[in-house]
């Protein structure tokens, strides 16, 4: 794969990009895809832990994270269609705990997303508990 470059998700970049957010995160999550004020959300140290990847100039993907107790609790990681499966999830979770310096990561899930379920256990993810159709999946060294 080409080289990508990871950019601290900033304010004013999201601005900039986030119509490509949106449009990524139909093409992930299709009627659960957040919607502008979703993105625009205030969530604690959300432009300090979160950020996007670019590949000549185009988001490839993002991952919104915020602070909730000790954990960097992850609320969005989508990657573009045409980059899935070439390792861009695994990048993006050892960027938070080595960039970030984030070693605690927790997240929900959908249960019958078989294919993200997967991916979390291979990260060494553990599922902490169970409520209406989704995991609580927590990572902690």
């Amino acid at each position: 794969m080409e080289e990508f470059e990871i950019k601290v998700l900033t304010e004013s970049l999201l601005k900039d990009i986030l119509s490509e957010l949106i449009l990524l995160d139909k093409q992930g999550f299709g009627e659960k895809a957040w919607d502008e004020e979703a993105y625009n959300y205030i969530l604690p140290d959300k432009f300090k832990l979160s950020f996007i990847i670019e590949q000549k100039g185009e988001v490839i993907g993002f991952c919104i994270n915020s602070l909730k107790e000790d954990y960097c609790y992850i609320h969005r990681i989508v990657v573009k269609r045409d980059f899935k499966r070439k390792g861009l999830g695994e990048e993006m979770i050892k960027y938070i705990e080595k960039q970030l310096r984030q070693k605690k990561i927790a997240l929900k899930v959908n249960v019958n997303n078989i294919f993200a379920v997967n991916f979390y256990f291979k990260m060494n993810f553990k599922i902490v508990d169970v409520l209406n159709e989704y995991y609580t999946m927590k990572k902690h060294e």
